[in-house]
Protein backbone atom coordinates (compact mmCIF):
# COMPACT_ATOMS: atom_id res chain seq x y z
CA UNK A 1 0.00 0.00 0.00
CA UNK A 2 1.24 3.48 -0.80
CA UNK A 3 0.90 6.62 1.26
CA UNK A 4 1.78 10.32 1.10
CA UNK A 5 5.39 9.59 2.04
CA UNK A 6 5.99 6.40 0.01
CA UNK A 7 4.24 6.27 -3.34
CA UNK A 8 4.92 5.88 -7.04
CA UNK A 9 2.97 8.87 -8.32
CA UNK A 10 4.59 10.18 -11.48
CA UNK A 11 5.24 13.82 -12.31
CA UNK A 12 2.07 15.88 -12.91
CA UNK A 13 1.58 16.84 -16.55
CA UNK A 14 -0.96 18.15 -19.04
CA UNK A 15 -3.91 15.78 -19.48
CA UNK A 16 -4.00 13.25 -22.29
CA UNK A 17 -7.18 11.72 -23.75
CA UNK A 18 -7.11 8.79 -21.30
CA UNK A 19 -6.88 11.07 -18.26
CA UNK A 20 -9.67 13.30 -19.59
CA UNK A 21 -11.87 10.20 -20.05
CA UNK A 22 -11.07 9.00 -16.51
CA UNK A 23 -12.10 12.27 -14.88
CA UNK A 24 -15.12 12.68 -17.17
CA UNK A 25 -16.25 9.25 -15.92
CA UNK A 26 -16.20 10.46 -12.29
CA UNK A 27 -17.50 14.00 -12.94
CA UNK A 28 -20.85 13.31 -11.25
CA UNK A 29 -19.05 11.92 -8.16
CA UNK A 30 -16.68 14.90 -7.94
CA UNK A 31 -19.54 17.40 -8.18
CA UNK A 32 -21.62 15.42 -5.65
CA UNK A 33 -18.68 15.39 -3.22
CA UNK A 34 -18.29 19.18 -3.60
CA UNK A 35 -22.01 19.63 -2.97
CA UNK A 36 -21.79 17.43 0.14
CA UNK A 37 -18.81 19.43 1.41
CA UNK A 38 -20.69 22.68 0.76
CA UNK A 39 -23.67 21.35 2.73
CA UNK A 40 -21.35 20.41 5.62
CA UNK A 41 -19.87 23.92 5.47
CA UNK A 42 -23.30 25.43 5.97
CA UNK A 43 -24.48 23.01 8.66
CA UNK A 44 -21.26 22.35 10.56
CA UNK A 45 -19.10 25.35 9.63
CA UNK A 46 -16.30 23.10 8.32
CA UNK A 47 -14.97 25.70 5.82
CA UNK A 48 -14.01 23.12 3.15
CA UNK A 49 -15.46 25.08 0.24
CA UNK A 50 -15.55 28.66 1.51
CA UNK A 51 -13.82 29.91 -1.63
CA UNK A 52 -16.51 28.70 -4.02
CA UNK A 53 -20.26 29.20 -4.00
CA UNK A 54 -21.07 27.50 -7.33
CA UNK A 55 -19.40 25.07 -9.68
CA UNK A 56 -19.02 26.97 -12.93
CA UNK A 57 -16.65 24.69 -14.83
CA UNK A 58 -15.26 21.18 -14.90
CA UNK A 59 -11.98 20.98 -16.76
CA UNK A 60 -9.02 18.71 -16.06
CA UNK A 61 -5.88 20.86 -16.30
CA UNK A 62 -3.22 18.58 -14.79
CA UNK A 63 -2.92 14.91 -13.86
CA UNK A 64 -0.53 12.33 -12.47
CA UNK A 65 -0.75 8.57 -12.37
CA UNK A 66 0.43 5.85 -10.02
CA UNK A 67 0.50 2.21 -11.06
CA UNK A 68 -0.61 -0.17 -8.33
CA UNK A 69 -1.05 -3.95 -8.36
CA UNK A 70 -4.66 -3.88 -9.55
CA UNK A 71 -4.66 -0.85 -11.85
CA UNK A 72 -3.82 2.85 -11.79
CA UNK A 73 -4.58 5.66 -9.39
CA UNK A 74 -5.19 8.94 -11.18
CA UNK A 75 -4.74 12.29 -9.46
CA UNK A 76 -6.23 15.32 -11.18
CA UNK A 77 -6.35 19.09 -10.79
CA UNK A 78 -9.81 20.10 -11.98
CA UNK A 79 -10.90 23.67 -12.59
CA UNK A 80 -14.35 24.26 -11.04
CA UNK A 81 -14.56 28.07 -11.28
CA UNK A 82 -12.41 31.04 -12.31
CA UNK A 83 -9.11 30.52 -10.49
CA UNK A 84 -10.57 27.71 -8.33
CA UNK A 85 -9.51 24.08 -8.53
CA UNK A 86 -9.98 20.80 -6.70
CA UNK A 87 -7.65 17.83 -6.52
CA UNK A 88 -9.48 14.56 -7.15
CA UNK A 89 -8.43 10.93 -7.20
CA UNK A 90 -9.89 8.11 -9.28
CA UNK A 91 -8.97 4.50 -9.95
CA UNK A 92 -8.86 2.59 -13.24
CA UNK A 93 -8.63 -1.19 -13.03
CA UNK A 94 -6.38 -3.31 -15.24
CA UNK A 95 -9.53 -5.18 -16.36
CA UNK A 96 -11.25 -3.00 -18.94
CA UNK A 97 -14.72 -4.30 -18.07
CA UNK A 98 -14.65 -2.73 -14.60
CA UNK A 99 -15.93 0.83 -14.09
CA UNK A 100 -13.74 3.77 -13.12
CA UNK A 101 -13.95 4.37 -9.36
CA UNK A 102 -14.04 7.82 -7.76
CA UNK A 103 -11.84 7.83 -4.66
CA UNK A 104 -12.08 11.28 -3.11
CA UNK A 105 -11.24 14.96 -3.20
CA UNK A 106 -8.14 16.10 -1.31
CA UNK A 107 -9.50 17.91 1.73
CA UNK A 108 -6.16 18.18 3.51
CA UNK A 109 -7.12 15.53 6.06
CA UNK A 110 -5.30 12.42 7.27
CA UNK A 111 -3.23 10.95 4.43
CA UNK A 112 -2.72 14.31 2.72
CA UNK A 113 0.41 16.39 2.49
CA UNK A 114 -1.73 19.55 2.76
CA UNK A 115 -2.80 21.35 5.90
CA UNK A 116 -6.38 20.43 6.86
CA UNK A 117 -7.12 24.11 7.54
CA UNK A 118 -6.55 24.85 3.85
CA UNK A 119 -9.89 23.30 2.82
CA UNK A 120 -10.68 21.63 -0.49
CA UNK A 121 -10.36 24.53 -2.92
CA UNK A 122 -6.96 25.01 -4.56
CA UNK A 123 -5.26 27.54 -6.79
CA UNK A 124 -3.48 26.80 -10.06
CA UNK A 125 -0.16 27.24 -8.21
CA UNK A 126 -0.96 24.62 -5.53
CA UNK A 127 1.05 21.52 -6.44
CA UNK A 128 -0.82 18.33 -7.33
CA UNK A 129 0.44 15.88 -4.72
CA UNK A 130 -0.37 12.36 -3.59
CA UNK A 131 -3.24 12.05 -1.13
CA UNK A 132 -4.98 9.11 0.50
CA UNK A 133 -7.73 10.84 2.47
Amino acid sequence: MTDAQFNRMDTPRAPDQDAIAIFDAVKHDVIKKLQDLRHDDIVHHTHETDDIARIKAYKLVLFAREEVGYGWNYFGKIQVAEGKYVHARAHKYHQHDKPIDFYNIDTGGLGSTRDAKAGSIRTLEDPLVYFNS
